[in-house]
């Protein structure tokens, strides 16, 4: 499952930025149960 965020961070309501993120795939870092896909801003 992915999740994804919207970021508005203006008065106008203006979508300024995104992440998303979710399970961590590759299975390599014990420890982490997610990890971060995509951000931008």
């Amino acid at each position: 499952m992915v999740l994804c965020r919207i970021c508005s961070g203006n008065n106008e309501g203006e979508i300024v930025g995104f992440s998303s993120g979710g399970k961590e795939r590759s299975g390599k870092y014990n420890g982490f149960d997610g990890e971060l896909y995509a951000i931008y801003f």
